[in-house]
């Protein structure tokens, strides 16, 4: 009788196929978990600069200093890194003639628009400059600095998500994309936060886990690019040629509706005055909404088990009708008639 742990055995047969191991996941979870509240519980508690006014909100901080070197800098490397997406799109198109590619990464720059609305909500202020303006939307002067950003961190990102996806990679695969972007987010946020001199957080921000980058805005960031990327991928049938222009649209409403599903927790916290552990509390269940939503967007824009991480299924780019077999009489009369077999007769 071959030697084994019993119950090992019978929690393998339990558990479905290509389905992780949930006490793992849990154990490596909560490690986490604990290891970002340390890390946060070092820095020091936000001035708040609560406006006694009206609303009571936290106050952007207009004395802020702009830097015209650092933004200038960013601009170029950022636009560099968008390149790097936009010619590997330029490529696949050159070697396939599927424009989809060149749409997904053109409009990651359309991103500016809603970020307009998540920085009020999220308490994002850009200082301001004369000779630095792109648009000015809700009383906020956006600059040239966050349209490079968008499509340095979206082109790229949204490129390597539509590539994994497409390529019919698995499930694990596809997660790790995801885990991907959400690691280029965050080094691309901290390098441009500790050059300083174009954007700055305010308010109650949660999760300040390294240096100056609340990582709540991770999950918000890399799962709108994401979905974006899935929608592309899964209905590219639907938009070839210049039907791909679509993407100018669908990539700001992917990235909105993203914030608008999950951000609200990390919202709340931001701009109120809570203690500590609620101010967390916040921003780890923005996270965790993330993650769920990103296991709905597998499961419902991509056809997928999202937890089946060995599943190749659900790439096809239409869900197909079942076509029933025809009984032999039908089969028969169908070949009589010149009828294709399963029409009906």
């Amino acid at each position: 009788m071959p030697k084994g742990d019993p119950v090992s055995a019978t929690q393998s047969q339990t558990r479905p196929q290509g389905h992780p191991d949930w006490r793992k996941v849990g154990l490596i979870a909560a490690v986490v978990v604990a290891a970002m509240l340390l890390l946060t519980a070092q820095k020091s508690q936000p001035d708040l600069n609560i406006d006694n006014g009206a609303f009571g909100l936290p106050t952007p901080p207009l004395d802020s200093e702009y830097n015209g070197t650092h933004t200038l800098i960013s601009i170029i490397w950022l636009g560099a890194v968008g390149l790097i997406g936009f010619g590997l799109a330029i490529r696949e198109y050159r070697r396939t003639k599927v424009a989809l590619p060149l749409f997904v990464t053109l409009s990651a720059p359309m991103i500016i628009f809603p970020e307009v609305y998540f920085d009020v909500m999220g308490a994002v202020f850009y200082p301001l400059s004369e000779s630095d303006q792109a648009f000015n939307i809700l009383g906020r002067q956006m600059g040239w600095f966050i349209v490079a950003g968008w499509f340095g961190f979206g082109s790229l990102f949204m490129y390597q998500t539509y590539k994994v996806i497409s390529s019919g990679a698995s499930t694990k695969m596809i997660w790790l994309a995801f885990l991907c972007a959400c690691v280029g987010a965050t080094v691309f946020e901290e390098i441009l936060q500790n050059m300083g001199g174009m954007y700055l957080y305010y308010g109650n921000q949660p999760l300040i886990v390294l240096w100056k980058l609340p990582w709540w805005w991770t999950p918000c960031n890399a799962g709108g690019v994401f979905l974006a990327a899935a929608i592309a991928s899964r209905f590219g049938h639907a938009l070839t040629g210049w039907k791909g222009l679509a993407m100018i649209l669908i990539t700001p409403a992917s990235v909105g509706g993203f914030y608008a599903a999950i951000a609200m927790p990390a919202w709340i916290v931001t701009n109120g005055d809570y203690n500590w552990w609620v101010t967390q509390a916040g921003g780890l269940l923005t996270i965790a909404m993330g993650l769920a939503l990103l296991a709905g967007v597998i499961r419902v824009v991509l056809d997928r088990d999202p937890f089946d991480w060995s599943g190749h299924d659900g790439t096809a780019p239409a869900r197909s009708a079942p076509t029933e077999r025809p009984t032999p009489a039908a089969a028969g009369v169908a070949g009589g008639r010149g009828v294709e077999v399963g029409s009906p007769v």
